[in-house]
């Protein structure tokens, strides 16, 4: 059972609330058990805690299939006493992240897709898809997934703030 290690869950967020400088909409809201399974698995990297996507939407009073907020996936790694952040990043930035990480890719139209980086050499990177019972994995040039998540250059991903990072 999960234990929650931060404050008690509250009502799953509906809006999210843009950076004052440089504001970000993050449209709409992810789809609940990918987003969460991707939590799950940067909680078992940086922490070594065994959590499952359904004890994450337990423990934020979400019912799966639902669809999950940027700050509910903020609150899901509290909960496993990560400390997420929401930066605005290049290339270069992503590789200098401690790995894991969650990636924003644009699908096209209004919806959003979080993408686990899981490695990233700077040249190189590995990507892992939750949206199927079992993550697909894929391989290819940093190029390609900045294109995608980053084309202007910048893009936005969840990560690991370095002060709470496991040493």
């Amino acid at each position: 059972m999960l234990q929650t290690t931060a404050r008690p869950a509250q009502a799953a967020s509906r809006a999210q609330a843009p950076e004052a400088d440089g504001a970000f909409f993050f449209p709409g809201q992810f789809a609940g058990r990918p987003a969460l399974a991707a939590v799950a698995e940067m909680a078992r990297t940086h922490t070594g805690q065994a959590v499952t996507a359904d004890e994450l939407a337990q423990a934020l009073g979400l019912v799966l299939p639902s669809r999950a907020g940027i700050q509910d996936l903020i609150r899901a790694g509290e909960c496993v006493g990560l400390h997420l952040t929401v930066l605005r990043l290049g290339a270069q930035g992503l590789a200098e992240q401690a790995l894991p990480v969650l990636v924003f890719v644009q699908d096209g139209g209004a919806s959003t897709a979080a993408l686990l980086v899981a490695h990233c050499d700077g040249r190189y990177v590995v990507t892992r898809d939750h949206a199927t019972a079992t993550p697909a994995n894929r391989m290819g040039p940093l190029h390609d997934l900045t294109d995608a998540w980053a084309p202007a250059g910048e893009g936005w991903a969840l990560c690991v703030k370095a002060d709470r990072a496991p040493t």
